[in-house]
């Protein structure tokens, strides 16, 4: 559970060390969807004696009201009953950039610590945020923003926070996870495994963030921060959508022994200076692998220490009690005071590190056989690109139409990528070019 964390006392936040106890701080949280609820209820448990639940902010409050919510709990439409009063502690859940972020701001500036789940926030304005807690005594914590119920930011920042970490690598979105691991199990469609991660409450109404990867953009850009230290700016990593991933790649991959992951990774490329690699996209991994072996809406993340090698972290990573776990962690370290001092672990700077967009590995391609006629072959292209084809052959689809399927030596993305461009701008309406990249270890350098 990530904390920037200031040891000076302001308006009695701690108890003295000889009492042995804390005083009760009082939590508003904005935000009662499926975490709000969740830690809602937590809150309500009596689990947890120094945290009274206040306030509770909502939209439309009148029908979010539920019984078993405790009865000196306010219910409010007005963010301003909960910024404005005695809370001690503010939980932003509401999502999005604004208007939380303008709300963390002025909770911070009012004295109050904040807790939130907003990845957006964090890993754009992480560093700033930061800097006003520092400056107001506060505290920021942010665990559940990356890998819902897994201490992965706490983890890494205090239990490898003595080695130098060069390489974070893994599965960071449990909604995409889930629906690979039903493609792959049950040999439902991408829609059909949707609708089931919706059902659960793994996937938003819209999961289009985190189908096209901008969920774990943001998550691996706050990992970079308070891992290696390098600040990201989110939109500059590459990132591809798993949308055009079907059932044809499953079952190719499970004969090449392989699974579909959407991976997300970030490293320190010591050979251009401040610039790291980064990217997420929909890769095939070893079934072996540490990746290959999370499940449903399981996150994993391995870090690569100088010193230490390899560590990983992994466990349920979407859905509201995993994630409340995570925010009710940072509530009981800020009311009892256990949150490390890490403030200088999350880069203060503005500056941000460039983030080189080459990556090389080998590629799984899938093109259809029969192309629009003058069409050079895709195997052609790639010759003539340096890229060796490896091994070429053919498969049909239920419906009939026929597949040609390629896998190619080591290739750069933006060469692969570039091609796949160029043969789907000739391609008639509807047909694709599929390429994943195949990650047998990490991405080779450029």
């Amino acid at each position: 559970m990530a904390f920037f964390y200031s040891r000076k006392r302001r308006d009695g936040c701690f108890m003295s060390s000889d009492k042995g106890q804390t005083e009760v701080r009082r939590v508003g949280i904005a935000g009662f969807g499926t975490v709000g609820q969740s830690v809602a209820r937590l809150l309500c448990s009596g689990r947890y004696p120094n945290l009274l639940l206040t306030h509770i902010y909502n939209r439309n409050i009148q029908a979010k009201k539920v019984d078993w919510v405790l009865g000196h709990v306010v219910w409010t439409d007005r963010v301003e009953d909960v910024l404005d009063t005695g809370v001690d502690i503010f939980v932003e859940l509401i999502g999005g950039l604004s208007p939380a972020k303008e709300w963390i701001e002025a909770a911070i500036m009012g004295g109050k610590s904040v807790v939130t789940a907003n990845k957006k926030v964090i890993a754009k304005h992480g560093a700033e945020l930061c800097t006003l807690v520092r400056q107001g005594g506060t505290a920021l914590g942010f665990e559940a923003a990356v890998g819902g119920g897994i201490p992965m930011v706490r983890g890494i920042q205090q239990g490898l926070g003595s080695d130098h970490l060069i390489e974070l690598v893994g599965v960071l979105n449990g909604t995409c996870n889930f629906i690979f691991d039903r493609m792959a199990s049950a040999a439902v469609t991408m829609e059909e495994a949707v609708q089931e991660a919706q059902a659960l409450g793994y996937a938003e109404a819209d999961p289009s963030d985190d189908l096209d990867g901008l969920d774990a953009q943001a998550k691996i850009a706050i990992l970079s921060a308070v891992g290696l230290r390098r600040r990201l700016t989110s939109t500059d990593i590459p990132t591809r959508t798993i949308k055009s991933v079907g059932q044809m790649e499953f079952r190719q991959a499970d004969k090449l022994n392989y699974v579909i992951r959407q991976v997300s990774r970030v490293a320190v490329d010591n050979a251009q200076g401040d610039q790291v690699q980064a990217l997420v996209t929909p890769a095939l991994v070893p079934k072996s692998s540490r990746l290959g072996q999370v499940h449903g809406a399981e996150n994993i993340i391995v870090t690569r220490g100088k010193w230490g090698g390899e560590s990983a972290f992994v466990g349920l990573g979407a859905g509201g009690e995993p994630t409340a776990i995570a925010v009710v962690g940072d509530l009981l370290s800020i009311a009892e005071g256990t949150g490390t001092s890490t403030a200088m672990r999350f880069p203060a700077s503005e500056s941000t590190s460039r983030v080189s967009k080459e990556c090389i590995s080998r590629h799984y391609l899938r093109t259809p056989t029969v192309l629009p006629h003058g069409m050079n072959s895709v195997s052609d292209r790639l010759k003539r690109n340096g890229v060796e084809v490896e091994k070429s052959w053919q498969e049909s689809e239920h419906s009939g139409q026929l597949f040609t399927l390629m896998l190619t030596g080591l290739a750069s993305f933006s060469v692969i990528q570039e091609m796949c461009g160029e043969v789907e701008g000739e391609l008639k309406d509807g047909d694709q070019c599929v390429w994943l990249p195949i990650l047998d270890e990490s991405p080779k350098e450029h």
